[in-house]
């Protein structure tokens, strides 16, 4: 076993020169790489060329996003010498503990075992330091190496930020960009001519071979292979053609942002071009990025076939009792096939992503150009959203915009507030001088307001230049999307508008709805306005108003005639009563003389003999039917008591027939009771 710790311990020092040497070289190439960076942006200073900040900035790019890989690797190198120590640890105790018990022990024989037990702990204590020592001089060498790269990656930055103040996109730049292009593009052509004249030949041989596996009945099996390898050349031909397609339509795009970078960093555009740039990358960025995607997971599927057939491959060379020497030749047939494939593939997801860097870098130029921007430059901008918002159509064959509805709009609301005014000293100077009736007059008041809110709306939308015809298409769409929803609004306008011209119930009249006296107070255009003799106000539609029986007491004339019924006692002088009765009717100021009020004797009742007041009122706002009746009632129970006028109660007069008197006893509520119990 000491044998082996040694073994490991000459391992370990081998690998520790090894270590060490790495360090110091890495340590001395420090001088020589600042050197280079100085080299470098002197002669970038020297000849600044936009092409190379471009060729630069991809380096940057992929160097930052090896920048988190380096410090995981120092991150591991550390905790692998927290590992080691923490062994090296462990090993010491174990070696202290073996010394403690052989100076502890007295007996020869056991003192020979600890001795080598001993001996071996102190082997592998030495093999522990020194592979703490191995991992301390490679944490130094990957810190060394860090260090570099962070070096290289300052310089770096450090060039990219120097030429994006001194390079220059010149036209010369740009042609080169081109011409390398071209250079792309034409072999690009030239491979898939090729490649369509090879799919041809593949289809027709992929064909042959199957004829002959069909006339062989498919039994042999290097046929079958063969037919599997045709089959697998024929789709690696048709994909490539795809493929390089594809390839020739990118590089056609990438010339158009070539072209576009170079206006965008010589800020030579306008910025309502850079506006539909920057949208367009980023249309085809998305594009690239679905695109992007999907290429990796068929690269993955073709690498998973490639792997399975490679299997294949050396079961087939390991077959018993011997391999079949034709199956083995075309299984590597389609394992070349299939490789070429995966290239292809790879090929197509480097163009993926090349196109799509060149976008990103067109659109972070765009970005820091649209930055630079001054206050008039965004004002611009600004004004020519605004202007396509105003302009945007809403419906196009009619030519109406955003911008001619708004307009409708703003001159629908000033017509509102001015025939509002209008209509106003129209009241004012004409109605209120006018000999009208109340009800007229704020009938005409309400015409007069449509007629001018109708015509301030006509004018809008000529002024607004919004067709008129635009109305016949309106008018079906809102009689289709609101429907019966709105035909209840609908028949209460055109209601109030037959309220209004007929003047069936004006304002100030007092009407009778379902039993409820209330005040006319304003008839609107969907609904009107009552007010009952509790000030409890009421809106009623206007419909209601035209569908139910309303009864309107003061529609044409406002007086009314009314009726108090009364009953006497028998026996009291009808004369009198009807003397009593005219009196309180001449004496009540809210009865009119004119008609006269009239007393008739209605009827000889059950209970009494009934009269009836019928009497003329003058009915209004003022002066309610009901108050009227109850003062005539106090009145004539007043004049009735003073006449000695006796209003009876109901009652019932019993009157028997018998020949023979009536036996009446009195009994005691005692006998009564035997007596019902009998």
């Amino acid at each position: 076993h000491r044998l082996e710790v040694l073994e490991r311990i000459r391992l370990v020092l081998g690998q520790q020169a090894a270590a060490l040497q790495t360090g110091q070289t890495l340590a001395g190439s420090k001088p020589q790489v600042e050197l280079e960076i100085v080299q470098n942006q002197q002669a970038d200073l020297a000849k600044p060329s936009f092409l190379v900040l471009d060729k630069l900035s991809d380096d940057l790019a992929a160097e930052e996003g090896r920048e988190k890989t380096v410090e995981e690797r120092v991150k591991g190198r550390e905790s692998a010498v927290a590992d080691a120590r923490k062994s090296f640890q462990e090993a010491e105790r174990a070696s202290k503990a073996a010394r403690e018990a052989l100076d502890g022990s007295s007996d020869e024989a056991a003192r020979i075992l600890l001795s080598e037990k001993w001996n071996a702990a102190e082997a592998e204590t030495r093999a522990a330091s020194e592979t703490l020592r191995l991992r301390e001089y490679e944490l130094d060498g990957e810190r060394a190496e860090r260090d570099l790269f962070r070096l290289r990656l300052s310089g770096l930055r450090a060039r990219v930020n120097q030429l994006e103040e001194a390079a220059l996109f010149t036209q010369q730049d740009l042609e080169e960009a081109l011409a390398t292009i071209r250079r792309r593009e034409f072999d690009l052509n030239t491979r898939k001519a090729a490649a369509e004249m090879e799919r041809v030949d593949s289809e027709a041989i992929f064909s042959r071979a199957r004829e002959r596996l069909e006339a062989s009945g498919g039994a042999d099996p290097a046929l079958k292979e063969e037919v599997e390898a045709r089959r697998r050349e024929r789709a690696l031909r048709q994909r490539e053609v795809a493929i390089l397609g594809e390839r020739l339509q990118r590089l056609s795009d990438q010339r158009e942002v070539w072209r576009r970078r170079k206006v965008t960093v010589n800020e030579e555009t306008v910025p309502e071009e850079l506006g539909a740039w920057e949208k367009a990358s980023r249309e085809t960025l998305e594009q690239l990025t679905f695109a992007h995607g999907r290429q990796a997971s068929v690269i993955a599927d073709l690498r998973r076939d490639l792997r399975a057939l490679e299997e294949r491959i050396a079961t087939a060379k390991e077959g018993s009792p011997a391999p079949d020497p034709a199956v083995v030749r075309w299984l590597e047939a389609q394992q070349r096939h299939l490789t070429a494939l995966v290239r292809l593939e790879e090929d197509n997801l480097q163009s993926i992503e090349e196109t799509r860097r060149l976008n990103e870098k067109l659109i972070a130029e765009i970005s820091r150009d649209v930055a630079d921007w001054s206050p008039r430059e965004w004002f611009k901008q600004i004004r020519k959203v605004l202007a396509w918002g105003w302009n945007f159509p809403l419906i196009e064959s009619q030519g109406v915009t955003v911008g001619k509805i708004l307009t409708a709009a703003i001159l629908f609301v000033f017509g509102f507030f001015v025939s509002r005014r209008l209509t106003r000293s129209f009241e004012e100077r004409v109605l209120k001088r006018s000999r009208l009736a109340k009800g007229a007059a704020s009938a005409l008041r309400s015409i007069t307001y449509y007629v001018l809110l109708a015509l301030s709306s006509v004018i809008a939308l000529k002024v607004a230049n919004v067709p008129l015809t635009l109305f016949t298409f309106v008018g079906g769409a809102l009689a289709i999307g609101f429907g019966f929803g709105s035909q209840h609004v609908i028949n209460n306008f055109i209601s109030g508008l037959i309220l209004l011209i007929e003047r069936p119930i004006q304002e100030g009249d007092l009407i009778d709805l379902s039993g409820t006296m209330a005040s006319v107070v304003r008839i609107g255009p969907r609904c009107t306005h009552v007010r009952t003799a509790s000030n409890v106000d009421i809106f009623v539609p206007n419909s209601s108003l035209l569908q139910n029986n309303v009864i309107n007491w003061t529609a044409s004339d406002s007086t009314v005639r009314t009726q108090i019924a009364v009953s006497v006692a028998y026996g009291s002088a009808t004369r009198e009563v009807a003397k009593v009765l005219r009196k309180v009717a001449d004496e009540h100021g809210k009865v009119l003389k004119k008609p006269e009020p009239l007393v008739l004797l209605t009827n000889f009742g059950d209970n009494g003999l009934d009269f009836v007041l019928q009497f003329w009122i003058q009915q209004s706002a003022d002066t309610n039917r009901l108050v009227v009746e109850s003062d005539l009632r106090f009145m004539i129970d007043k004049y009735f008591r003073e006449a000695g006028i006796e209003i009876p109660f109901p009652h019932r007069d019993l009157r028997i027939r018998s020949g023979e008197p009536l036996d009446v006893r009195l009994l005691r509520e005692q006998e009564t009771a035997e007596k019902d119990a009998d």
